[in-house]
């Protein structure tokens, strides 16, 4: 259909067309500014984002693990003290052997054992918690002649034999690592003989630690007993000899 004009020669169709192209450039223009508008005020609001929720924030930098606990050392407080506990007593009771085989039972019962035991003395170990209930136990069989408890702290001796079992031990692998790269019999025979040296070192302070954990687990008791007469002898003495001969002594001892 032909362009409608007015009798100016202008054409309305025309018209029409030329405006909806400009409507056209007009969106495309608005629709570029409006995205670059937005990338830029989206740079521009980057460093001032809101802080992320507590629950998930990000560190920026990694939180530090805490440090272990240092080694014990002699002077370390935080070790529980190695105590060894012994007790020496004497007796005087009136049935030696009877009262012998009371200890060492009630030793054993206790979770203790025999250590010794000789006509008239004893010697037993029982658990270090029992110590003072055992203690009362034997005092109640006859009378006490002697008593005697001391308290070993070994606390520093036990931890130093640890730091030195620790560092021979230590020694003995770099003087294995020596001893598989020796290219002379000389250097080998040398390293042997100080690996020897070294491990016979070694199995001492493992076993006078040893020794040390038995000492404070088990606490040692001595008993010695002395028997005591049922008869007692009097200590008065009679003013005239003669006086013997009627059995005079004899009704004082009753």
């Amino acid at each position: 259909m032909p362009d409608a004009a007015d009798g100016s020669g202008y054409s309305f169709e025309a018209s029409r067309e030329g405006e909806l192209e400009r409507v056209d450039n007009d969106l495309a223009l608005a629709t570029v500014s409006s995205s670059h508008s937005a990338a830029k005020a989206k740079q521009g609001d980057a460093p001032k984002r809101a802080p992320m929720p507590a629950g998930d924030a990000v560190p920026v930098e990694p939180t530090l693990p805490e440090l272990a606990p240092a080694q014990s050392t002699p002077t370390d407080q935080s070790r529980k003290p190695l105590l060894i506990y012994t007790a020496r007593l004497g007796l005087a009771v009136f049935k030696v052997q009877e009262q012998l085989d009371s200890i060492e039972s009630m030793a054993k019962g206790q979770g203790g054992y025999l250590v010794a035991r000789t006509q008239s003395a004893i010697r037993v170990r029982v658990p270090a918690d029992q110590f003072q209930q055992s203690i009362d136990a034997i005092l109640k069989l006859g009378d006490v002649t002697f008593r005697q408890v001391t308290t070993d702290d070994v606390t520093a001796e036990y931890t130093d034999l640890e730091i030195r079992l620790k560092n021979a031990l230590s020694v003995r692998d770099r003087l294995q690592a020596l001893l598989e790269k020796a290219q002379k019999v000389e250097e080998a025979i040398e390293v042997e003989r100080e690996l020897q040296r070294l491990t016979n070192e070694i199995e001492t302070m493992k076993g006078r630690l040893k020794l040390l954990q038995e000492l404070a687990a088990y606490s040692t008791i001595d008993v010695s007993f002395s028997e005591r007469s049922s008869q007692l002898k009097s200590r008065v003495e009679l003013p005239f000899p003669w006086l013997e001969t009627l059995g005079l002594e004899h009704l004082l001892s009753l």
